[in-house]
């Protein structure tokens, strides 16, 4: 049964629509995410502040020093001195193992003074997957133990092959990685 052309525009339209509001449904939520980071690293360099404050008055707080210790790791973890070493590449490159995402490239785009006592620096990330694998390293990496989160994805379909049933898909994206700038005295 041959489709009459009102048809076809029809599911070609529908076909957009669907394909809009899935992207539109998959980044608000990211931006979202972005914006609660943010925030979130604000507080966690005040309170970073504070610890480093209270960590030089040890003759006042010899009870708490141990408590002070401990948080104070906690928060080097997720804001650590160092942004982006061969560790963190490394550690990226076995998030995406796990995921079966093949990246082709990871390159420091810039680093960016973000307010007193942190620090963004991008990395263009870029790897081609299906879909599940990018949507399960997405999440990866912002459940990761530092503070990374996606600011740009671009994606692209590749050709798909003669008998093939999985799209596979080119991702070009930017993450930011945090770290703090902030000096023990």
């Amino acid at each position: 049964m041959e489709l009459k052309s009102g048809d076809k525009k029809m599911i070609g339209a529908l076909v957009v629509v669907a394909a809009g509001a899935g992207i539109y449904l998959g980044l608000m939520p990211m931006y979202e995410e972005h914006v609660k980071r943010e925030e979130e690293i604000v507080k966690r360099v005040q309170e970073l502040r504070t610890a480093h404050k209270k960590a030089e008055n040890m003759n006042e707080l010899v009870s708490a020093v141990d408590t002070l210790k401990y948080r104070l790791a906690e928060l080097q973890l997720i804001l650590p001195k160092e942004a982006g070493s061969f560790e963190l590449i490394e550690k990226m490159q076995a998030l995406a193992a796990q995921t079966g995402v093949k990246i082709s490239q990871i390159q420091p785009q810039d680093s960016r003074e973000r307010g007193e006592g942190w620090k963004a620096d991008s990395l263009n990330i870029q790897f081609t997957c299906y879909w599940y694998q990018f949507v399960q390293f997405v999440w990866s990496l912002e459940n990761y133990e530092r503070l990374i989160d996606i600011t740009n994805i671009s994606i692209s379909p590749e050709a798909l092959q003669p008998g093939a049933k999985l799209q596979n898909f080119t991702v070009s994206m930017t993450a930011n990685v945090y770290s703090s700038t902030l000096t023990e005295n």
